[in-house]
């Protein structure tokens, strides 16, 4: 069964910084727990809670 969520925050950045920091290892690692940094990486975040892979990275 495929579930969509959607989440609605106000976030004190601009797009690009919040781009970098989830898509940097260290950032990513930092928020969630897990790292993916490359296209073709599969991720896991917040202890095996969530997962997914980058198909493409398009800041």
């Amino acid at each position: 069964m495929e579930r969509n969520t959607y989440l609605k925050t106000n976030i004190k950045a601009t797009a690009k910084q919040i781009y970098k920091a989830w898509l940097s290892t260290q950032g990513h690692t930092k928020m969630t727990g897990g790292s993916s940094d490359k296209g073709g990486d599969k991720f896991t975040a917040w202890g095996g809670y969530t997962a997914g892979e980058n198909l493409v990275l398009e800041p």
